[in-house]
This record gives structure tokens, C-alpha cells and sequence, in this order.
């Protein structure tokens, strides 16, 4: 364990004789007898100037005397007692001591020191030195602030020194802007300190300061503000703590930067704030019994921790991280070696960020771990004599495993795993939530304890298959209690049939608490539930996921006395199932299947009927419609009504076509021959209903096809005879599928059709005033289907390739009109049909191969009319009804307007 700076100081280095030597040494300077002064000025009124070229010398001036220094005067020692010093742009070889109230205005010059013993003086006994623009270099120590009211004036200046540099004593002040101060240690018997404050105040902005020891040194009661300036050291940038009673030393630190082996090192129940700043070291901060704020965008970055926290099991740290940023390169961000309890708060958008992975690293401590609007990402790592208490709240994200954690509460926040994790105890508020993992691997949260639900959530990873699929985990040692949200996430599962079911949560415990299934479980074809127990066990205190629906259980199981329960008595015959396996109640339940697997089906249905057509559907059904050559438009609409996959699912469905044509050729004269081409666009809308869960999806198809089409009649003067058609078709179709509460699916089709369509019609009444006709009718039509291979955001495979094929329609067709008016006609029909599908409506989920729901045979009546409007326009109308095996209801209509020409 590396040792902190307190031990280094305290097992090389001992301060206390450093600090009498220092006093000592002034003392004896300040007591040294005026004898010993070259010149000496005193009493009021009395003044004195140094020139330049006179003799440098020391001066004493005392009692209300002044002494002016020339801009190239020269100096050596300067004692300053209740009386006033003025000087520019000097050349000083001494120590400029003020005392008693005395003041000092130095502007411009400098002042070299060579006695190692010596300082470079300062403000005593409530004086005030005001230095601006100076330059010192001493072997020895720099300027002093000593004794209540002494105010230490610096400004635009270097101070370069062997020991320490500015040293402030209790009561007095440092106001210090824009210096550049160096203190590298080489003074014998000095700490190397760039600034020194042992009681008192400190206010330094703009400058820059470096101590080979230490850069600031803080202790009894010491108060330091900093701003906008760099502190550095090769040992400890700031050090807070030293030699002074406990918890009154304090620094607030803006827009600087502390740098160091240790960054800073705050001990002894001191308080340092850090705004916007940065600190750097091997270790960036140490804390010891004390409390550390950074806040404002701080970065606090380490080699080998970010913060490393210490002290004893009586006393604490509070460490508040807030918008800001901790990071190691290579170690945790936060760690407690020892015995050193804390609360650590983390808000407002921090990080941490650990070399290791770890994000705190307790070993024997108590630690209250707070975060709140932060994310993070890492471990934490609780040793085994430690307590470890997280809480995450007001949008908080913790990505990582916790290990050998305690009470760990998420309220309003998010916890994502990211490796098996073991907590005490575990509770989730209302708007927490516990991500056991990201689908990559499957992770176990162990509780200890109880666990506590409140409204959360938790979210498991589960390959939705059978029995023994892999999944996520929770397993609680204690009870539960509360209610609870579960979310399923499917990986890779393609769903199977369970018995038991897939166990996610297992409970040690009373297991009064309630878990509830919050969305879909969904894996291939089949749909999931959360069920408590199992089919065998039903008073199992477990929480399963089986592919069939929940069953409300018996209250009479829980209260026999209840009202119409009859004791239960049992039977003295073996279990009927054992005897007979097949009977009807020792079959496993039917699987619950998901309404997405009929959307598509519909969808294929849909696309694989839409752009379908008759002759009739071109012409009207009357002789003009082959007699001359035009154009003509239709539009049909349908409603589709059936039901799918044993009929657990029922499909409502609507499909709108628009189709549009044009003769290009004609030919023969006895008998009418015609080629033209087509356009097509139809529309398709299903929705899928679960029978057994009430969940739906809806299915949308979007077509465009074009075509030829040829045909060939008999006897175009007459409505009798014989009649050939045939068309064909090549449609796409943009494709879409969502299920309730599901992702939107989407997917490409395309279909090629070709129809061959033969009648002969011949009258069955003629009379003078109207004709009747019958027209025996067959279609063979076949349909080439392919839709791409789809891949679910759940990771179900569909493949839709086996759709298609060959379906036959015969049917009879019987119309008439008046003979009386052939210039504006009305022609009406009556149609039966029976429409036999050999086409494969089916695909595949998983490799489960599921059919449609439309029946192999459809029933089919038809009435419509057609108009002749003189000799150029031909309107029609007409509806009709198809019906099958298993509910199939199909009700559709169109009209239609032909131009000949």
C-alpha cells in the first residue's frame, strides 16, 4: 500500500523544529541591536534619501521617520519600525523587515540574498508591505506575514528562494497577484514550500508557485484563496493539515491547477473546495478526516487513483463531486485502502473514470456511495470487512458490476450490468431500473438479503426457447416484497414449447413481492408470460417465463373456507396421468403464439391476391368490351375476415386497388383478337388479433405491378360463344409489420402472375323483348412470390420464400339485357364460383413452418350490372361474397369505365 504524505512527512521530516528554527532565526534578526546599522533614522518628521551612488548600507528607521530609497539606490538590511519606506527601482543585498504598524511601498528592483540563514523580511506586527514589479533571489527564505493585521502586499513579481518563499503566520494577510515564486528546498534546515500559511489568510491570483516539497503548505487554522494560478511540487502541490488543530484549516481553489507526486493532501478535518480547476499527480488528491469539494468542471486526474480516501473508523470524509470529472490512468478512480469511512456524493454530469475498471475500491471502510444525474461506467469493489452503500437517483446511470456490495437502492435511476454482481440488499423505485446486462453474456445479480420492488423495473437477457435456455438471473437469498416490472429482452432465441419455463428470478426466502411482465416476451412464433412456480409446483416461490397464458389461481387453494369452496379431498387412486398419459388433460398446454406471425401471413396473402382480375373485371362482361379496341380504368376494394394458426390469431384485413389499361393492337375479322398493357397500385391494411392475449399487430402492404394482357372472341357481333383471356403481371411490394409494443419490422416483396381464363356463353331465353345467357367459366392462374429474409429487431428469422402457386377457378355466369334499346343497354348478372388455392400461403420462423389462414377452398357469389352508354362508354359495377372453411369471409366490390373507340 503506498504510504500517504502524512507518513512521509511525519517519518522523514519533523516539522515542529523546522517551524521553532524559522522563529528563532527572525527573532534573533529582529532583536539584533540599531548599533548594528550603517545609518539609523528616527522620530518624527525625520526623512532620509538613499541616491544612487551612495554607499549601500543597512538602515534602521524607527518612530515615525521615513526613509526614500532613489531609483539606482542601493540597500542592504532595512529595519522599518512604526515608520514608512519608500522605494524604486532599488538594488537591496538584505532583508527588509517592517514591524509595528509599520508600511513599505517598493516598486521596480531587486534583492539578492546569499546568506542561507536569512529571509527576505516582510510585514510584522500589524504592518503592511506593499512590493510591486520586484525580483528576489535568497539562498535563504522569502517574505513573511507575521501577527494580527500584518498585510503581505505582492504583486508583478519573482521570488526565487531556498526555502520557504512567502510564508504567512496567524492573524496576518497575503495578498499576492501575478508572482512567479519558486522554492526549490536547499536552505538548510527550510521546507521547500512555495507558500507557507500556519494560521493565516492568503488570497493569490494569476501567479504561479512551486515548492520542491511542497507548493502550499497549510496548517493551524490556515484560510487560502486561489484563483486563476498554478501550484506544483515535486512532492505535494497542496498540502492542508499540518501542525494545527483539527478542522480549521480551509482553501477554495478556482480556475487553478494543483500538481504534484500527490496533487493535493488534505488532512486533519480540513476543507478544501475546487471550482473549475485541475489536479494532477501519481495520486491526484488525497483525503484524510476531511472534506473535498470539486465542483464546476474540476478534472482530478491520477497516474494510479484519482482520489484515495484515509483515516480511522472514528473519523470520516465527505467527498462531493459534483460536474466534475475523476479519472485514473491506470488504477481506480476512487479508493479506501484502510479503515477510511466517507460519503462520497457524485452529481449534476460527473465521471469517473478508472484505469482498472474500478470505480471505487473499498477495502475495510464504511462507505455511503451517492450518485445522481451522472453516469458512469465501471465497477465497484467492496473488500470483505467493508460497507458499501449505493444509491442511485434523479436520472443517475451506473454501467458496471457491483461486488460484495451492501444496501444498493435505485431510485429514478439505472443500473446495467455488466458482470455477475452481489449486493446485501436491493430495492427499486418507482422509476429505477436494473439492467442485468447488454445481450452479449448472461449475468447473475445475487441479493443476500431481501429485495424490495416499488413500481421499477428490471430488465432480463433470455434466449427464449425452451426450458433450459440461457438467461440473465436474479437470485434473492432474503423475501421479497412490493411489485416490480419485468422486461424480457429475446437473444437469438427462435421460441419453443416450455414446461416448467425459463427461470429468471429465484427467491430464498417469503416470496410475497410481485412481478409483472411490463411489454412482450416474444421469440419466434411463440409469445411468453411470467408465471410464479411451476405447472408441478405451483406454490414454488420462483418466477418463470412459459409459453402459455397465466391462469388465475384458485382462491379456494388459498381459503378452502371461502364461500362455494368444497374441501378438497384426495383421492386414494393413483395420478390419472400416470396411468394414462394421454389423457386430454395430461397434454402439455397449447403454446401461445404472437399475433406478428398472421401480419405477415395476411401481408401474403394480401400481396399474392391483390392485382388479380377476370376478364369481366376489364369489359363489364359485354360484348363491346372485345368488339372495339379503347381503354378502361377499375377500382375494387375487399374485406377480409379469417382466422390463422389454429385459429388462436384473427386477421381483419382491407385491400384497395386502383388498375388502369390500354388496347395497343386488334385483330381478325369474323372473330376479335386484342393485346394491351396494364398498371396497377393497391393498398393493403391487416390488423392481427391474439384470441389467447388480446396483444394485435398490424400489417400494411404497398404494391405497384404492370402487365399485358390478350384476348380472343368467338363472335364479337354476338354475346354468344366462345372466349379466351390471359394476362400477366409482375407487382413489388413494400412491406411492414408491427406487433404491439414492438419495433416497426420492414421488408421487400416482389410477385409474378399468369392467369389463362376460357368461357363459352350460349342464350337459355329469347324472347322479343329480352335474352338470357349462360356462361360456364374456368381460370388457371399461377403466382411466383418471393419476400426477402428478415431478421426482427428480437432476432426472429422469417423467411417468406414458400409462398405461391397454382389456383383454379370454375364457376357460371349467368346475365341477360333488353333487346329493345342496343344504343343504351343495361346488363345485369348473377356469378357462382368455386375457387380452389394450391398455392402455398406460409413462412417460416425460425425454420417453424406456419400456413395462412386462407382456405385451400373459397365459395364465391357475385351480381353486378353493366351499362352501355351509347356507342363509346361502358360503366360496371358489382359485389361479391367468398366464404370458406374455418370462418374465412371475404366481401369485396369495384366499378369500372371502359372508352372504345
Amino acid at each position: 500500500m503506498p504510504a500517504t504524505t502524512l507518513d512521509i512527512l511525519h517519518s522523514s521530516r519533523n516539522l515542529a523544529p523546522r517551524k521553532a528554527l524559522a522563529t528563532s532565526v527572525a527573532l534573533a534578526l529582529l532583536l539584533a541591536p540599531v548599533a548594528g546599522f550603517a545609518g539609523s533614522i528616527t522620530g518624527p518628521g525625520t526623512t532620509h534619501t538613499v541616491n544612487p551612488g551612495d554607499a549601500r548600507e543597512s538602515w534602521s528607521v524607527s518612530n515615525g521617520a521615513a526613509l526614500t530609497v532613489q531609483p539606482g539606490g542601493s540597500t542592504e538590511f532595512i529595519s522599518v519600525d512604526n515608520a514608512t519606506l519608500t522605494g524604486r527601482d532599488v538594488d537591496m543585498t538584505g532583508r527588509v523587515l517592517l514591524l509595528n504598524g509599520s508600511t513599505a511601498d517598493i516598486v521596480g528592483g531587486t534583492m539578492l540574498l546569499n546568506f542561507a540563514g536569512s529571509d527576505a523580511g516582510g510585514a510584522w506586527s500589524g504592518s503592511t508591505m506593499t512590493i510591486d514589479a520586484f525580483e528576489v533571489n535568497s539562498v535563504g527564505r522569502g517574505f513573511s506575514a507575521v501577527g494580527a493585521g500584518s498585510v503581505l502586499n505582492l504583486k508583478n513579481s519573482t521570488i526565487t528562494t531556498g526555502g520557504e518563499a512567502l510564508y504567512v503566520h496567524p492573524g496576518a494577510l497575503l495578498i499576492a497577484d501575478n508572482l512567479q515564486v519558486s522554492a526549490d528546498g536547499s536552505a538548510p534546515g527550510a521546507v521547500g514550500a512555495g507558500l507557507r500559511i500556519s494560521g493565516g489568510t492568503a488570497e493569490v491570483a494569476n501567479s504561479t508557485i512551486f515548492g520542491a516539497e511542497f507548493g502550499v503548505m497549510m496548517g493551524e487554522a490556515g484560510n487560502l484563496q486561489l484563483d486563476n494560478s498554478t501550484v506544483s511540487s515535486t512532492n505535494v502541490g497542496l498540502l492542508m493539515g499540518v501542525n494545527g488543530p483539527p478542522g480549521t484549516t480551509s482553501a477554495i481553489v478556482t480556475d487553478s491547477s494543483l500538481s504534484g507526486r500527490v496533487g493535493t493532501s488534505i488532512t486533519a478535518g480540513s476543507t478544501l473546495t475546487v471550482v473549475g480547476s485541475t489536479i494532477r499527480g501519481e495520486t491526484a488528491a488525497e483525503v484524510n478526516s476531511s472534506t473535498f469539494t470539486a465542483r464546476q468542471g474540476t478534472s482530478i486526474e491520477g497516474v494510479n487513483v484519482g482520489i484515495q480516501l484515509a483515516g480511522t473508523s472514528s473519523s470520516g470524509n465527505v467527498l462531493e463531486i459534483d460536474q466534475s470529472r475523476v479519472a485514473s490512468t491506470t488504477g481506480p478512480a476512487i479508493s479506501a485502502p484502510g479503515a477510511a469511512n466517507a460519503d462520497i456524493y457524485v452529481r449534476n454530469g460527473s465521471t469517473l473514470e478508472a484505469g482498472n475498471g474500478v470505480l471505487l475500491d473499498v477495502d475495510r471502510s464504511q462507505v455511503n456511495f451517492d450518485v445522481s444525474a451522472s453516469s458512469l461506467t465501471g465497477n465497484i469493489v467492496a473488500g470483505a470487512g467493508a460497507v458499501v452503500n449505493v444509491t442511485l437517483g434523479d436520472g443517475a446511470l451506473l454501467t458496471g458490476a457491483i461486488s460484495n456490495g451492501s444496501a444498493v437502492s435505485v431510485a429514478e435511476a439505472s443500473w446495467r450490468l455488466t458482470a455477475d454482481s452481489t449486493v446485501g440488499q436491493l430495492s427499486i423505485g418507482s422509476q429505477g431500473a436494473v439492467e442485468l446486462g447488454d445481450g452479449t453474456a448472461f449475468n447473475t445479480l445475487t441479493v443476500r438479503g431481501d429485495y424490495v420492488g416499488a413500481g421499477g423495473t428490471l430488465l432480463f437477457n433470455t434466449v427464449l426457447a425452451d426450458d433450459a435456455s440461457a438467461s440473465d438471473k436474479l437470485i434473492i437469498g432474503g423475501s421479497t416484497s412490493g411489485q416490480t416490472n419485468v422486461a424480457v429482452n429475446n437473444v437469438g432465441g427462435a421460441g419453443a414449447q416450455t414446461v416448467n419455463g425459463i427461470q429468471l428470478i429465484q427467491v430464498g426466502g417469503t416470496s410475497a413481492g410481485v412481478f409483472t411482465l411490463a411489454g412482450r416476451a416474444v421469440g419466434g412464433q411463440y409469445e411468453y408470460f411470467l408465471h410464479q412456480g411451476t405447472t408441478a409446483a405451483p406454490a414454488d416461490g420462483n418466477w418463470y417465463l412459459r409459453s402459455e397464458l397465466p391462469v388465475a389461481p384458485d382462491p379456494c387453494l388459498a381459503d378452502p373456507t371461502l364461500p362455494g369452496c368444497t374441501p378438497i379431498v384426495v383421492p386414494p387412486d393413483p395420478d390419472p396421468c400416470v396411468v394414462n398419459p394421454a389423457l386430454p388433460q395430461c397434454q402439455p398446454p397449447i403454446p401461445v403464439l404472437r399475433p406478428e406471425p398472421g401480419a405477415y401471413l395476411a401481408n401474403q396473402a394480401a400481396a399474392t391476391q391483390m392485382f388479380g382480375m377476370r376478364l369481366s373485371d376489364r369489359t363489364g362482361g359485354t360484348a363491346r368490351g372485345l368488339a372495339e379496341r379503347g381503354a378502361w380504368a377499375r377500382v375494387s376494394r375487399n374485406q377480409a375476415d379469417y382466422g390463422v394458426i389454429a385459429d388462436q390469431l384473427s386477421v381483419n384485413g382491407d385491400t384497395s386497388v386502383l388498375q388502369v389499361g390500354t388496347d395497343l393492337l386488334s385483330w381478325g375479322a369474323d372473330s376479335r383478337g386484342q393485346f394491351g398493357v396494364m398498371l396497377g397500385g393497391g393498398r393493403a391494411n391487416n390488423t392481427v388479433t391474439s384470441r389467447e392475449t388480446g396483444y394485435s399487430a398490424k400489417g400494411k402492404v404497398e404494391g405497384q405491378a404492370v402487365g399485358v394482357y390478350a384476348s380472343w372472341l368467338q363472335d364479337p357481333a354476338q354475346t354468344t360463344g366462345l372466349y379466351v383471356d390471359a394476362w400477366a403481371q409482375y407487382a413489388q411490394f413494400k412491406n411492414t409489420v408491427q406487433g404491439d409494443a414492438l419495433a416497426k419490422e420492414r421488408y421487400d416483396s416482389d410477385a409474378t402472375t399468369a392467369s389463362v381464363e376460357a368461357g363459352y356463353s350460349f342464350k337459355v331465353l329469347d324472347s322479343a323483348s329480352t335474352s338470357t345467357f349462360l356462361e360456364p367459366q374456368l381460370q388457371l392462374s399461377y403466382t411466383d412470390f418471393s419476400a426477402d429474409n428478415h431478421t426482427e429487431a428480437n432476432g426472429t428469422v422469417i423467411d417468406g420464400s414458400d409462398a405461391g402457386g397454382l389456383t383454379s377457378r370454375v364457376g357460371v355466369r349467368l346475365f341477360g339485357h333488353a333487346n329493345s334499346d342496343i344504343g343504351n343497354r343495361v346488363q345485369p348478372f348473377v356469378a357462382v364460383n368455386w375457387i380452389h388455392g394450391a398455392d402455398d400461403n406460409s413462412l417460416r420462423f425460425d425454420g417453424d413452418r406456419l400456413e395462412g389462414g386462407l382456405p385451400k377452398d373459397r365459395y364465391e357469389a357475385k351480381a353486378g350490372a353493366s351499362l352501355q352508354l351509347g356507342q363509346r362508354w361502358t360503366a360496371w359495377g358489382d359485389m361479391g361474397l367468398q366464404k370458406g372453411q374455418g370462418g374465412y369471409r371475404d366481401v369485396a366490390g369495384q366499378i369500372g369505365l371502359r372508352a372504345s373507340w
